[in-house]
């Protein structure tokens, strides 16, 4: 799996450029005051230009990455986690998310087939990943998964929601009280995954793979997600109702 930076790395750079300056403040004090006193030789006095010059450039370096820093905590404070360029080592990153869960699992996208082909697998001996759903059910968890009608999808990917649906109504049938689906009364926009108090949300563009879409990681209490929690629910009550 490509690492992934998070929004906060900048953090670091902020802090070193604060140490360097501290530093070099102190050097140059020490420089200036020899030079004062007339103490330096002529190498050092070049040394000492040096030192002031490297002094400014640091001051201007920190500058500008305490603006950044002050930008990330713009990000920080709407509780947004990662931006993820794109979905490479998907399964290992979600499985993070989803083994964390002890309340509630939701999903919505168009036919969820990836979704459960990574992360259902009744065989004991698949793995951890690969029966994540499984174990997150046998621990309680609550799932909901809300997918597109199969009208609604392009007739290239009608393989895919017969797929998904022979899985989830097995799932349906197995564990009743903790495994529920629903169809969509539109057309799905984006994806979204939710586990307990994290969620990923990216888009879903006709031409592209959902590999090499971009998604954002946050809590459920950003700002940011409040629109999409919304609908997911006010879905979710429609199709129940319908």
């Amino acid at each position: 799996m490509r690492k992934v930076s998070t929004i906060y790395d900048r953090f670091i750079g902020v802090r070193l450029s604060w140490i360097i300056l501290v530093i070099l403040i102190a050097i140059c004090l020490y420089f200036g005051t020899e030079y004062y006193k007339g103490k330096l030789e002529e190498h050092s006095t070049a040394l000492y230009g040096g030192l002031l010059t490297s002094l400014i450039a640091v001051v201007i370096q920190m500058l500008m990455e305490w603006n950044e820093h002050r930008e990330i905590e713009k990000f920080k404070k709407m509780g947004i986690l990662k931006i993820l360029p794109n979905h490479d080592g998907k399964q290992d990153y979600y499985f993070k998310i989803l083994s964390s869960a002890n309340k509630n699992i939701d999903f919505m996208g168009s036919t969820s087939a990836s979704f459960l082909r990574d992360f259902v697998s009744n065989d004991k001996q698949s793995g951890e990943k690969a029966s994540a759903l499984i174990r997150a059910i046998e621990r309680g968890v609550k799932i909901r998964i809300l997918i597109a009608r199969r009208d609604d999808l392009d007739i290239t990917k009608h393989a895919k929601f017969n797929e998904a649906k022979e899985k989830l109504e097995k799932l349906q049938t197995d564990y009743p009280t903790c495994f529920n689906y629903f169809y969509l009364s539109q057309k799905p926009s984006h994806t979204l995954v939710t586990a307990d108090k994290e969620c990923v949300v990216g888009p879903i563009i006709p031409e592209c793979k959902s590999d090499v879409t971009s998604a954002i990681h946050a809590l459920t209490d950003s700002p940011y997600l409040n629109c999409f929690l919304e609908h997911f629910e006010r879905e979710w009550k429609k199709s129940i109702t319908s």
